[in-house]
């Protein structure tokens, strides 16, 4: 009896410890990636926004080979929704936002369970092309989310970054057909 009075006062002792060390987490953990991409901004964030190849690039989807995707392109970006569904991504969907064309663009990604976070895109101009940044910002009010969050910014920043030298590549190696008018 007295063995299994310490099993519970450990247990509880590292319940306590783990929720303190997850309300000094930050609330918000933010990571980002740049890139230098030698092609003009208006084309790529065409190819962002439009969600066009995505799954070429995607470093979530290229992962997750048995993923089911579906693409709802709006004019004007706003609105377009991208969905998948696969074993290990699991069930998503990415909608657009907020765009100033060429430039900047918003989308909120969702999962099944309820999570939601804002992906931001900046496109600014260079010499030789453009200035690609990419920023995923995760957001917990719950000690244990923030905990989460926490020890998953390393994951996702790799991730990110594996993406964006994917997403030039593919850009400096296939043309990028613009959408008529534009």
């Amino acid at each position: 009896m007295k063995a299994l009075k310490w099993v519970l006062i450990v247990v509880l002792l590292l319940l306590v410890l783990i929720v303190g060390i997850g309300y000094i987490m930050p609330k918000e953990v933010t990571v980002t990636t740049s890139e230098e991409i030698n092609v003009p901004p208006a084309k790529v964030f065409h190819f962002v926004a439009g969600f066009v190849d995505r799954t070429v690039w995607d470093p979530w989807i290229k992962d997750d080979t048995a993923a089911q995707t579906t693409f709802d392109i709006k004019s004007g970006y706003v609105g377009s929704k991208y969905n998948w569904e696969g074993p290990k991504v699991g069930t998503g969907m990415m909608v657009v936002d907020s765009v100033v064309p060429g430039s900047y663009l918003l989308n909120s990604v969702s999962f099944a369970k309820g999570m939601t976070i804002p992906e931001e895109w900046t496109f600014t101009p260079t010499d030789k092309g453009t200035s690609l940044t990419w920023t995923i910002t995760m957001s917990s009010g719950s000690p244990v989310g923030r905990l989460m969050n926490t020890m998953f910014r390393g994951m996702i920043q790799k991730t990110i970054d594996s993406g964006k030298v994917v997403l030039k590549n593919y850009l400096e190696t296939h043309e990028v057909a613009m959408p008529e008018g534009e």
